[in-house]
């Protein structure tokens, strides 16, 4: 509209469509095998769509997070209200998904549009959504665009996860306590060309530590772990503080913004891989969701965005 003074946001989930899609499977592996050198030979091809397709029977058909991102949505929106106009959701496993999400946005009369990731600040998926988002803004204009500062940059949000797990640990002496902080992992080609976003989960879980060993815990009993592609994956990190003699070990979704396919249903069987002794206890620290800390490091991040002043900033995280 020509009247147009709105400023929106789009979140950039990062979880599975809601249902079996063969188009968002055909992408991710499109996007593995050109960026990031992982290629299913052809015959092998057809198992990797029916697992995905048995992993959504598995869980009853819908993935658990679109439902947790559109919660969550609710829940900026609110806390957003009355300095931002509209928020809308984009995917990361459609790549044209951000750019139809700022259009979106344009046509609802935002001029300003702010972009939060609700994942690691590099990607992949993240790359190939911005590429679409360039050409579509240079093709047919649209409002400013600027990322908000990775939420896991956040000076508060370490000490909302050391509370979480602290709860779960609740009645436990310290000395007792083992912690697992999991992040999602990447691919190797990824892990080294997205060093930045690496270094910035590692220094969200290494704030995480220092809190937890001010609240007793030992230094040597807080492990971070990968629940895929890396090492150590979650199954070694629950076996060696099992060793350690920790007795109740939590398992937290470190930087995991939303629940997964992997976090609902890989998660448990990995724990159980480990067979911790007798009397030893595992508990999990669910994905943050529309965790209320969450919800109000988002919303920290967007003002941050909004409230600067300089150049416009470029269309890349």
């Amino acid at each position: 509209p020509a009247s147009a003074d709105g400023r929106g946001v789009v979140l950039v989930s990062c979880a599975e469509p809601d249902r079996y899609s063969p188009r968002a499977v055909a992408t991710r592996q499109n996007l593995l095998a050109e960026s990031a050198e992982i290629e299913v030979p052809s015959t092998a091809l057809p198992f990797v769509f029916f697992a995905d397709k048995a992993r959504y029977r598995a869980v009853g058909g819908r993935s658990p997070g679109s439902s947790v991102a559109r919660q969550l949505l609710v829940a900026v929106a609110e806390c957003l209200e009355p300095d931002v106009s509209d928020v809308v959701l984009a995917w990361c496993h459609d790549p044209a998904s951000l750019a139809s999400s700022i259009l979106t946005l344009a046509a609802a009369g935002v001029t300003r549009a702010t972009i939060v990731v609700l994942g690691p600040s590099e990607s992949g998926p993240l790359d190939a959504a911005c590429a679409v988002l360039d050409r579509t803004l240079r093709e047919n204009g649209g409002p400013e665009v600027a990322f908000a500062p990775c939420v896991w940059e956040d000076r508060h949000l370490p000490e909302r996860l050391t509370e979480r797990i602290l709860t779960a640990t609740a009645g436990i002496d310290p000395a007792d306590i083992g912690v697992v902080l999991m992040d999602s992992g990447l691919p190797p080609v990824w892990e080294r060309r997205y060093s930045a976003a690496q270094r910035v989960e590692n220094y969200f879980d290494q704030r995480v530590r220092v809190l937890l060993g001010e609240a007793g815990i030992a230094d040597q009993h807080v492990r971070v772990a990968w629940l895929e592609w890396q090492t150590p994956d979650v199954t070694e990190a629950v076996r060696h503080l099992a060793a350690l003699g920790c007795r109740r070990i939590v398992v937290a979704a470190s930087t995991i913004a939303l629940p997964t396919l992997e976090t609902t249903l890989d998660l448990s069987y990995t724990i159980t891989l480990a067979r911790v002794p007798q009397g030893v206890q595992v508990v999990t620290v669910t994905p943050w969701g529309d965790d209320k800390g969450f919800v109000d490091a988002i919303c920290r991040a967007v003002r941050d965005s909004l409230g600067s002043d300089g150049p416009e900033a470029p269309v890349t995280p």
